[in-house]
């Protein structure tokens, strides 16, 4: 049996509002968008961002594009453990489909050749084993135990096995072989029912001395049971679980993740009660990330893609569904100069000149979905100009369009 504690943990990092840099002159309009000012008529401010709080989230990990299966040892990042959990569907064309005791079955996973994080020169193998608990993949959130026994094992493979489009077949034997057949030969009226609650499917489980995280696509993958007519069969349901320890901190630093463990929420609606009568024509949110520690990676060893950061508007009810699955409002990609930076420039104007409330925004690691992928910025006891800051780009008094 195998289960896994979590916890949910909370802090906040309160900054005021300082003017760091006001009226700074000369900057190049082509820069912001614009060029109906003369260049002297553009003045900076910058402005550090206020009352910006921390918070931990609980991803949910259940059907998505990606489910991770591995172990690696990040050096800033922390050692991150995975498995993968899934559950074939029952389902079946005809009633006179019978499976018996002389059906074989074969598990057609796809893994996804192009993702991934750690040691891309190392195989790995795998084995499966039974799940022991009940979970809905859809609910499934990264705070969840599951447990499972390792004393069968169902199925065994190597990443080395898959094919040119990255399938890997591998054989189910085992109790739970034996058992399968019962639920899906049952009648209509009780078979889903009784395999919701009596059958919690299977786990994929790395081997001692992985050194890299491989993404499943169980949309892709099936279930064959081989009688006289081969029946393909879908998989219902998966999801996969994280753990990660031993992550380095620092004091001018915090580590994002796409499992949303560390995101920011605050309150731009201070910074806009401060820039109010100012006649701006951009505002920038400005985060720089440490290139230097993320770039210094081992030979041979790759993260995940982060897409970049996003910025969700709230009150959000269920944040951690809603910045999973809810529209992007403001995206920003890493720029060659260090930087994510956002157009906040609407947001702003809505606020100033109209009613948009913009006193809850979060801050997040973008990923593809399933993707464990990370960022490091600088941040609490970091230098001003590269800590988290709106730099304001506004018109001198008189300033007139051409």
């Amino acid at each position: 049996m195998h289960n896994r504690p979590k916890a949910a943990t909370f802090w906040q990092l309160t900054f005021s509002v300082i003017i760091l840099s006001t009226f700074f002159a000369c900057q190049d309009p082509g820069t912001i968008g614009g060029g109906f000012v003369e260049k002297t008529d553009i003045n900076i401010d910058t402005l550090s961002v206020s009352t910006i709080s921390v918070s931990n989230q609980n991803a949910y990990l259940g059907r998505l594009g990606r489910s991770a299966v591995g172990n690696y040892e990040d050096d800033l990042f922390g050692t991150i453990e995975t498995y993968s959990f899934f559950k074939p569907a029952i389902s079946r064309s005809s009633n006179t489909i019978v499976l018996d005791d002389t059906t074989t079955y074969t598990l057609r996973l796809q893994l996804l050749e192009n993702d991934i994080y750690g040691d891309t020169t190392q195989v790995n193998n795998y084995t499966i084993h039974r799940v022991t608990s009940l979970w809905r993949g859809s609910a499934f959130q990264n705070n969840m135990d599951i447990f499972f026994d390792q004393g069968e094992t169902i199925g065994q493979f190597s990443d080395a096995d898959a094919d040119t489009n990255g399938f890997i077949e591998v054989d189910l034997t085992g109790s739970w072989s034996d058992e399968y057949p019962s639920f899906f030969n049952e009648p209509d009226s009780v078979r889903d029912e009784n395999y919701r609650l009596n059958e919690y499917g299977l786990v994929i489980i790395p081997e001692a001395g992985s050194n890299n995280i491989r993404y499943i696509n169980y949309s892709l993958s099936s279930l064959k049971a081989n009688t006289p007519d081969t029946l393909s069969i879908g998989i219902l349901d998966w999801g996969y679980d994280v753990d990660r320890t031993g992550e380095v901190t620092s004091s001018d630093r915090i580590n994002l993740h796409s499992t949303l463990n560390n995101i920011f929420k605050f309150n731009l609606s201070l910074i806009g009660d401060e820039v109010e009568d100012i006649n701006f024509v951009r505002a920038e949110l400005v985060f720089n990330h440490d290139t230097l520690s993320i770039n210094n990676m081992p030979e041979g060893e790759v993260r995940s893609t982060i897409l970049g950061l996003g910025l969700s508007i709230g009150p959000l009810e269920d944040v951690a569904y809603e910045l999973a699955f809810g529209a992007i409002d403001l995206s920003a990609a890493a720029r060659a100069d260090g930087t994510y930076r956002f157009n906040i420039t609407g947001l702003l104007n809505d606020y100033i000149h109209g009613t948009r409330d913009i006193s809850d925004l979060y801050i997040y690691a973008s990923a593809n979905q399933g993707a464990l992928a990370y960022t490091s910025l600088f941040f609490g006891d970091s230098d001003p100009s590269v800590s988290p800051r709106i730099i304001i780009y506004g018109l001198e008094s008189g300033a007139e369009n051409e």
